[in-house]
C-alpha cells in the first residue's frame, strides 16, 4: 500500500506573518515571512507522519509555539517509537520551555496530526485544527474541536443561542502546564482502504470552506498537488483573513 503526501502553508492575503505551520516526514516552515511553503509531493511505502499547527498568542509568540511544536515533532519522530499521548506530551513540555524561555505566558498552538503505519492510522488532535477522512464519497470529520462553542454542543445548547464569538476560543492547545490543566487530545484508530483520502488544515480553510465543498474537492481525479492547490484558491475565493494550511493524503 503506497501513500502520496503533499502539504502547502500560505501567509494569507491579510497577515504579513505565518502563525500556522506544517509537518510531513521531517519538512516544515522553518520562515513565517515565507508566502508560500510546500511539503512534498512524497510517496510512501507504509509510514507517514504529517501534522497541522497553528500558533496562538500573537504575531511573534504564535509563529514561535506552531514552529516549536513541528521542530520537537521531528526530534520526537528520529528518537521514539510512536506513541499518541507520550508524543502529545513531549510536544507540551518543548513548548512550555520555550515559553519558559522567552518569558511568556500567553502562547500555543493547536496541534491536528496524522501517523500512518502500514494500513493503520492515528489521528491526534488538540484545540480546532482538523483532520477529515473521504471514504466512498462520504466525508467525516475525525477530528474534535475543542472550542466552548463545541463544549456548548455537546452539552445540548442550542445553535441559535450560542455567539459567534466563542466559535474560536479554544479549551485546551498545546502549550498548557499539567498543574493548570490536563491536556487530553483526542486520539482514533481506524484500517485505511485504498482510495482514502485524508486531509488536515487550519481553521483559516475550514472556516471558510463547508464539509460538502471539501468532499468535492478530494473526489476529484487529479494530482494531489492540484487537489490541494484547489483547497487554497477555494479558501481565496471566500476571502478567507487568516493563515491557511493544509495537508493532503491519498492511499494509492
Amino acid at each position: 500500500m503506497k501513500l502520496s503526501v503533499f502539504g502547502k502553508s500560505y501567509i494569507g492575503q491579510i497577515r504579513t506573518n505565518n502563525e500556522d505551520n506544517i509537518y510531513v516526514n521531517g519538512l516544515f516552515l522553518a520562515d513565517s515571512r515565507q508566502e508560500y511553503f510546500q511539503a512534498g509531493p512524497i510517496i510512501r511505502d507504509y509510514d507517514v507522519l504529517a501534522a497541522v499547527c497553528d500558533g496562538i498568542g500573537g504575531a511573534v509568540f504564535g509563529e514561535i509555539a506552531s514552529l516549536t511544536a513541528v521542530k520537537a515533532l521531528k526530534t520526537y519522530s528520529e528518537n521514539e517509537t510512536f506513541d499518541a499521548l507520550g508524543c502529545v506530551d513531549y510536544l507540551n513540555n518543548e513548548v512550555l520551555s520555550t515559553m519558559n524561555e522567552l518569558n511568556c505566558r500567553n502562547m500555543g498552538t493547536t496541534l491536528a496530526m496524522i501517523y500512518v503505519y502500514g494500513s493503520t492510522a492515528t489521528a491526534v488532535n488538540v484545540g480546532d485544527s482538523r483532520i477529515y477522512l473521504y471514504r466512498d464519497s462520504k466525508i467525516v470529520q475525525i477530528s474534535k474541536d475543542h472550542t466552548r462553542y463545541q463544549s456548548m454542543i455537546d452539552a445540548g445548547m442550542g445553535i441559535e443561542f450560542i455567539n459567534d464569538d466563542v466559535k474560536h476560543q479554544l479549551t485546551q492547545n498545546i502549550g498548557i502546564p499539567e498543574y493548570e490543566f490536563s491536556i487530553d487530545p483526542e486520539v482514533s484508530e481506524f484500517q485505511i482502504n485504498h482510495g482514502d483520502a485524508i486531509l488536515i488544515s487550519s481553521d483559516g480553510f475550514t472556516d471558510v470552506v463547508s464539509d460538502n465543498e471539501i468532499a468535492d474537492i478530494l473526489r476529484r481525479d487529479i494530482s494531489i498537488e492540484e487537489t490541494v492547490d484547489s483547497c487554497f484558491e477555494l479558501a481565496s475565493k471566500h476571502k478567507s483573513k487568516d493563515n491557511i494550511s493544509v495537508v493532503v493524503i491519498r492511499v494509492l
